[in-house]
Parts: structure tokens; sequence; C-alpha cells
């Protein structure tokens, strides 16, 4: 007669419940720790941000546009590249635009700019002498990469770097009239007092 021998244990076809188990503490622990990282630099960004703005001198509009027209102007006697300088130019007019009367010209075309100079409360003789400077200048910003400085185009770039000076000085001019007009006068004696 044949032995009976114990029935064997089943066998386990697939992954280890233990295996499955882990699996999903890991990837808990990875959400988890992706959350974390996500809000640690956001709140780290605030800071920093905070931080740059609480630090950061307040400068006149004026002020940096021209140091910014003189460096540029320094800088025209140095470099070959028109594209760059008509580039610098136009960044220095939007951001005295934008700083000014509250709106991002920086990140506006020509066109978007004269649009936006028709809502801002500026002379309009003023408006369209800014935007034909932009269109004037935006031949040389997208022009090809090989635009070289000629004997010709370097006293362009003075005379235009000359006539954005003049155009931020009106601009200013007009700002400090409008800015005027809005202020009360001074009393000629404090309240309680005679005149």
């Amino acid at each position: 007669m044949q032995e009976l021998h114990d029935i064997r244990p089943p066998v386990m076809v697939g992954m280890d419940p233990s295996w499955i188990t882990a699996a999903w503490i890991a990837g808990a622990i990875f959400l988890v720790a992706l959350l974390l990282w996500v809000l640690l630099k956001k709140f780290w960004k605030k800071d920093s941000q905070e931080t740059l703005s609480l630090t950061a001198p307040l400068q006149d509009p004026f002020a940096s546009a021209i140091n910014a027209l003189d460096a540029l102007k320094e800088k025209a006697s140095s470099t070959r590249d028109a594209k760059k300088l008509y580039f610098a130019l136009g960044e220095i007019m939007k951001t005295y635009i934008g700083k000014t009367h509250n709106t991002s010209a920086r990140e506006m075309t020509t066109e978007e700019l004269a649009a936006s100079l028709k809502t801002v409360y500026l002379e309009r003789h003023l408006a369209t002498r800014i935007i034909r400077f932009q269109e004037e200048c935006d031949p040389f910003r997208y022009a090809p990469d090989h635009t070289n400085i000629h004997t010709e185009i370097s006293h362009r770039i003075y005379n235009d770097i000359s006539q954005a000076r003049q155009l931020i000085q009106a601009m200013e001019k007009d700002r400090l009239s409008h800015c005027a007009e809005d202020v009360p006068p001074l009393p000629l004696a404090l309240p309680g007092e005679r005149a």
C-alpha cells in the first residue's frame, strides 16, 4: 500500500501581498514628500520675494530711465550690435511708461502700446510722438541678427537716444503737471487760526 502524503500548501500566483503593501506605502510616502516639497518651495519663494521687495530701494522712474539712457549711450560707443541697442532703448522707454502709468508696457508690442496710451492720461500729441518713435525703432529691433553698426546707423543711434531722453522728459513734465492739478492748494492758515 502506498503511504499517504500531506496535501501541499497552495502555490501563490502573481505578486506577493507583502510587496503590494510595501508599494502602496512607498507611493504614499512619495506623494507626501512631493506635497511638502511643493508647499515649501511656494512659501520659500514668497518669503524671498517679500524680502527682496522690502530691501529694494524705491527709485524714481524718471531718474532710473535717464540713468539707463546715459549707460546705453556709453554702451553704444563700444558695441557693434544695433539690434541689442534698440531693444535696450525700447525696454527703457517701455519700462518708464509702465512704471509711471501703471501698465505692463514692457510686454506690449508697439500696436498694443499705442492702444494702451490712448487709455492713460497723456497728451495726445505726446502719445503720437512716442508711438511714432517706437515704430521708427522697430525695424532695427526686429532686423536680422547680422545688423552691424555702420557710420550712418551709429549717428542715428545717438540721435534716437537723445530723442528718447526728450520724450521721457516730456512725459515726466506732463505727468508732474497732471499730478499738480490733482493736489489741492495748501491752506493759508491752519484750521482754527485766522488767515
